[in-house]
């Protein structure tokens, strides 16, 4: 029997959008007051690198409830149809993807996507995990305050 040699390709190669670390990660983590590899996992979607590194998952998780409390703590004397209201367009992927660019986050995002740009629900989902890593390496009320600076605007 000979043995067949061939070479493998990868489907959709040419339009993939690939958003790779840039040197100004470590600025950007000094503006959140963040570590860098924190911050670097934030942003890394789980589709870069076929999820084989670290991604922004958990600290999605963390980031939406904690965007959900923080919403209620805020809105206290509101009704709980008023709560839903307001957690629902506080969390929808436009809103929180208008936040993602106002804070200029674009250039540090690392995703593997077909297409051509970053969608609004990665972008949302960076962002919910952005507000997880500051609670995470900075504390409860550090995370109040920056959602209420740069989420409930």
């Amino acid at each position: 029997m000979t043995a067949q040699c061939c070479s493998r390709r990868s489907l959709y190669t040419s339009r993939s959008l690939f958003i790779e670390k840039t040197s100004n990660i470590q600025s950007v983590a000094e503006q959140f007051q963040l570590s860098p590899n924190t911050l670097s996992q934030a942003l890394t979607h789980k589709s870069f690198k076929h999820g084989k590194v670290s991604n922004n998952e958990r600290l999605q998780y963390l980031g939406r409830r904690s965007i959900e409390y923080f919403a209620v703590d805020l809105n206290k004397a509101k009704s709980a149809e008023e709560l839903k209201t307001i957690i629902k367009q506080t969390l929808e992927p436009q809103h929180l993807g208008a936040r993602f660019d106002a804070l200029g986050l674009e250039s540090n995002v690392q995703c593997t996507l077909p297409g051509g740009q970053i969608s609004p629900s990665v972008k949302s989902q960076a962002v919910q995990a952005l507000v997880g890593a500051v609670y995470h390496e900075r504390g409860l009320n550090a995370a109040k305050e920056f959602v209420k600076k740069n989420i409930f605007v």
